[in-house]
């Protein structure tokens, strides 16, 4: 398997939309069957985006690519910090970071998950893990030991 690891610096939420095309283009390029992009990547943490306008770019992104499984770092939705994996212009699985970083101040703009989640890809189970998540190794246990996750996708800032 071909992973893509989009390298990023985040600008404003309207070229950090455009720029999620570019990436996805590179991604074809190289032949990737995965494309990651790391948490926070429209936001910054700072900004506000709209999740529908995201959901809608990532939709048309992995509609062009259907080849590619692509792991949208993250969104601000519902009051979570929310990983998306989408496919085919439809969103295939989700993960709502668990352990948020208090030395940051998460707890004062995201409520923390309530489950850990894994995806199968090409005959593969990965395990869906976010930032301070990986800190938490009874996270990766539980991945590896209930959803027999064979590798891990940690998306990262």
């Amino acid at each position: 398997m071909r992973i893509h690891m989009s390298r990023w610096a985040c600008l404003d939420v309207e070229s950090n939309l455009r720029r999620v095309g570019e990436e996805a283009a590179a991604a074809a390029a190289s032949g990737a069957s995965l494309c990651v992009f790391p948490e926070g990547f429209l936001h910054g943490y700072k900004r506000s985006v709209d999740p529908a306008r995201a959901r809608e770019v990532f939709a048309a992104v992995s509609l062009e690519h259907p080849g590619i499984a692509f792991c949208f770092g993250s969104i601000s939705e519902d009051r979570r910090n929310r990983l998306t994996l989408w496919r085919g212009g439809r969103e295939i699985a989700r993960y709502d970071k668990v352990h948020l970083f208090a030395p940051f101040g998460e707890p004062a703009i995201w409520e923390p998950g309530d489950r850990y989640a894994a995806v199968r890809l090409e005959g593969r189970t990965f395990g869906l893990v976010t930032c301070n998540d990986i800190r938490f190794p009874e996270q990766a246990r539980a991945l590896r030991l209930e959803a027999h996750a064979e590798a891990l996708v940690v998306v990262a800032w």
